[in-house]
């Protein structure tokens, strides 16, 4: 098993084979890889948290983040990207925003960044609100088809 974990602002990982870490870095809160597991995988076991309420208007949301293609101006990566613009999830989902310094240009200023996995709850909202559009629909169509 590996674990990520932070330590005086150090990024650190805990690895153990299988079985032998036993309840000792296998239940946490924070990103890990799971035995046998090729990705990070994030602890979301409702038991960790106090659930406070649901997404809210996640169609009006997503409707205003900006699916942008776009070329990086600095570190000399010129491929093609995609992504979302942190500024545009700022406003609908602050919390997926992490402001910190970055260097521009060889400069050291405030940036920000988008954590995409925060970004994914904010998805699943507006597709299950699409969703409801879409039964919605079909209620009025059969009823007028059946006329």
């Amino acid at each position: 098993m590996i674990r990520y974990g932070q330590n005086s602002g150090r990024i650190e990982t805990f690895t153990a084979a299988s079985g032998t870490a036993g309840d000792a870095i296998s239940f946490t809160a924070g990103p890990y890889v799971a035995n046998a597991g090729t990705s990070w995988t994030n602890s979301s076991d409702e038991r960790l948290k106090n659930v406070t309420g649901e997404i809210q208007n996640g169609l009006s949301k997503v409707c205003s983040l900006r699916a942008a293609e776009f070329t990086w101006k600095v570190g000399g990566n010129t491929a093609p990207q995609v992504g979302l613009i942190a500024q545009d999830v700022q406003a609908v989902l602050p919390e997926a925003v992490v402001v910190s310094d970055q260097e521009f240009d060889g400069t050291t200023a405030t940036g920000m960044g988008v954590n995409y996995d925060q970004t994914i709850p904010l998805l699943v909202a507006a597709i299950k609100e699409l969703k409801a559009e879409l039964d919605a629909a079909k209620v009025k169509i059969a009823a007028l088809e059946s006329k």
